[in-house]
């Protein structure tokens, strides 16, 4: 009885030492597989993940530098309205408003290409609509400004804010200086 269950612990021991170098191999080749499934799941996620971000985070510099571009859209009409008196100042604001949205422009089309352009399609058509609308709703303001002869405008501002003998005295020098 004691030999049988010798030799059935022996054949045991056998049969684990002939299987032994096949588990150590089989751990050896599924281990680095399993590391290395990980490790490019987990490339793979933060890859997205970077790109959700870089998404999210241009998104919000987009709509900065749209602002940014509405506003200096918005400084060109106040500086017509504002230096309508001045006539030689009126170019040079000019000038510097659309200098700066010219800016605003670059860097948008700098920050967009620096990105990646085909992830961005929507946000540039986007971009494109609103700023082709603001620059169509500008030149409608301006060329509606600019309809009006300056002596309309002047003679309607002075009669708006000075006092009416003044206004009237105004009115007849405008009317001389622009015919």
């Amino acid at each position: 009885m004691k030999s049988i269950k010798t030799r059935e612990k022996s054949e045991i021991l056998y049969l684990i030492s002939i299987c032994l170098p096949m588990i150590y191999l089989s751990l050896f080749l599924y281990l680095p597989t399993y590391l290395s499934s990980i490790y490019h799941l987990s490339i793979y996620h933060l890859s997205y993940l970077s790109i959700y971000l870089s998404i999210y985070l241009s998104s919000i510099y987009l709509y900065l530098y749209l602002s940014l571009y509405h506003l200096s859209y918005l400084s060109i009409y106040l500086s017509i309205m504002y230096h309508i008196y001045h006539r030689m100042y009126l170019s040079i604001s000019i000038y510097l408003s659309i200098y700066l949205s010219s800016i605003c422009h670059l860097s948008i089309m700098h920050h967009l290409s620096i990105n990646h352009i085909t992830l961005y399609s929507n946000y540039l058509s986007f971009f494109l609509s609103v700023s082709l609308s603001s620059v169509c709703l500008s030149c409608g303001i301006i060329s509606k400004l600019f309809s009006m002869s300056y002596s309309k405008l002047i003679i309607s501002l002075c009669s708006e804010l000075s006092p009416p003998w003044m206004a009237r005295g105004i009115s007849s020098w405008v009317r001389y200086a622009f015919p």
